[in-house]
């Protein structure tokens, strides 16, 4: 199922739908590439607790936080979307999430950390 079609069976308007799914395939897609955080878009990624450390750094960048604030939060709703979405259609292997964040290089202890006591938490 895709990112569009679970926000539909969610019951958020199409419009919602369009923002949402453009601003996490463009946008901030465009942003993790070309600040070196990842080589590729964000939909790339079907693992939750490789998605929230990607996420962390994208929430620190500049464009993020400028954009987020001019469009009333809509990038953070997006990105809260689609965390959602892969904990509902892809996360399920912990163990293999676990391992996932302690082979981050690009993160702190601490927050790798604290993404392992959310994933351990769900």
């Amino acid at each position: 199922m895709t990112f569009e079609d679970w926000m539909r069976l969610r019951g958020l308007s199409e419009s919602s739908v369009k923002k949402y799914e453009g601003a996490v395939s463009g946008a901030m897609s465009d942003w993790v590439i070309e600040g070196g955080i990842m080589d590729g878009p964000l939909t790339s990624i079907l693992n939750h607790s490789r998605f929230e450390s990607i996420a962390i750094r994208l929430r620190n960048l500049s464009i993020y936080q400028e954009r987020n604030e001019r469009g009333h939060n809509m990038y953070n709703s997006a990105l809260n979307k689609y965390a959602e979405y892969l904990l509902e259609g892809f996360d399920s292997d912990i163990e293999a999430d676990v391992e996932s964040i302690l082979s981050e290089d690009n993160i702190t202890d601490t927050d790798k950390a604290t993404l392992i006591n959310t994933r351990i938490g769900q």
